[in-house]
């Protein structure tokens, strides 16, 4: 194949590749399963051409040397991609880059690049969208690869109704604005029969309910590094800081829904029948507080203490009440319903105390308004020598009555 129709190809991979990506990022999602294959794909077919060129500019090179090669014929290989100089040359004029990493860059080169990106982000706020990936220089011109350059350490499921929607099938509502949103929910009432002679129709009516999901903003809380310490960094600081501001985003998240349930008192109740006794019976009841319209996708979301106490619960032969999920090891199920644990329910041992929940997702909405944002701080006041961070988006959340049932401690 020709050098020329090679290097076509690898540019049109190559834009390819890149559209995926930035796709990806304006939308603010991980490629999908196909994009990820179909960039594997991309990637492997390049690296066969970056191959066969690097073989065919070895092979002239030698023919050259040995004077095979007059050098009169007008060949050239492929060094720069078109706008390659002037793009490096914009980099170099901001100071975020020195003359000629984008063109033979090795290992070293690159974690210095990022390095020196990294520290002038976190100081002043400046970056190019390019400095987050990894430039490689091949014979077909530059290629923009996402890198971790160390592995971020990535709490899990740290939002227990989040989890919990996921395991019965179901998710939060996305949308991309913040406006308030009502969802119309209906009752359990059975239709009637279309009589084609009665003089005058009767229906029964289903009764419209409704969930309201207005949204409320929610934050991390700030996290503060010195700024000596951003200058030294070889790492990339977001991939480590944002699993964290976002798991305290969504701690604080479920500690509204957590409190609001505790205080929604036309919720079912089911109590046990002391502060501190849990019996397959008393669990069983809760289950079935839940009429038959919602007792569908249901899961449980328990306090750590009522979680622990059930783990212990033997049925007559021995066996553990709670099962393990046959596809999930870390997942136990009572009487086929998934168990979520939660920190923020009330503990045994005391009167009027709520130790958890049983929810059906078909009365229950999670909304998650655009995606999160982390906002800078720099030269505050009373930190002047610190750089902070925060983790902000807007959540809403609501349901139906009859789709929640609470497992309570008795009130006397």
């Amino acid at each position: 194949m020709e050098h020329f129709t090679l290097r076509a190809e690898f540019d049109s991979l190559r834009h390819a590749a890149e559209r995926r990506i930035e796709t990806a990022e304006r939308e603010h999602r991980d490629l999908s399963d196909d994009e990820k294959a179909e960039n594997d794909k991309s990637f492997i077919r390049m690296k066969t051409i970056e191959s066969s060129e690097a073989a065919a500019s070895q092979y002239i090179g030698q023919q050259a040397a040995s004077g095979m090669l007059d050098g009169g014929g007008g060949f050239q290989l492929p060094r720069d991609f078109p706008g390659r100089q002037e793009h490096e040359a914009n980099q170099c004029a901001s100071g975020l880059f020195a003359p000629g990493q984008f063109s033979r860059a090795g290992a070293a080169g690159e974690r210095e690049q990022f390095t020196r990106t990294m520290s002038h982000w976190a100081r002043t706020g400046a970056v190019d969208r390019q400095t987050f990936a990894t430039v490689t220089s091949t014979s077909g011109g530059g290629i923009l690869l996402p890198k971790i350059v160390a592995e971020p350490l990535i709490t899990g499921d740290t939002n227990a109704f989040r989890l919990g929607l996921s395991l019965v099938g179901s998710g939060p509502i996305q949308t991309p604005g913040a406006q308030d949103l009502t969802i119309p929910v209906l009752d359990q009432a059975a239709g009637s029969i279309v009589s084609e002679n009665a003089a005058v129709e009767s229906e029964n009516e289903p009764a419209l309910n409704s969930i309201r999901l207005l949204p409320k903003m929610f934050q991390s809380g700030s996290a503060w590094f010195s700024n000596l310490a951003l200058e030294a960094l070889d790492y990339r600081l977001e991939d480590h800081i944002v699993p964290e501001l976002l798991h305290s985003k969504e701690t604080a998240l479920e500690s509204a829904i957590v409190s609001a349930m505790i205080a929604d008192t036309a919720t079912a109740v089911t109590l046990t029948p002391s502060t501190s006794t849990i019996s397959y019976v008393t669990m069983l009841s809760l289950l079935r507080a839940v009429p038959r319209r919602f007792s569908r996708q249901m899961f449980l979301v328990l306090n750590s203490e009522v979680f622990a106490t059930l783990e212990k619960l033997l049925d007559s032969t021995g066996r553990p009440l709670l099962v393990q999920d046959p596809q999930n090891g870390n997942l136990l199920r009572f009487n086929g319903v998934p168990l979520v644990r939660s920190d923020l329910f009330e503990n045994l041992g005391a009167i009027n105390k709520t130790l958890g929940v049983v929810i059906s997702a078909l009365g229950f909405r999670l909304r998650d308004c655009g995606g999160p944002a982390v906002a800078r701080y720099a030269q505050f006041p009373a930190r002047p020598a610190q750089t902070g961070f925060n983790l902000f988006s807007a959540h809403a959340y609501g349901w139906t009555t009859a789709a929640v049932a609470r497992l309570r401690t008795p009130a006397v």
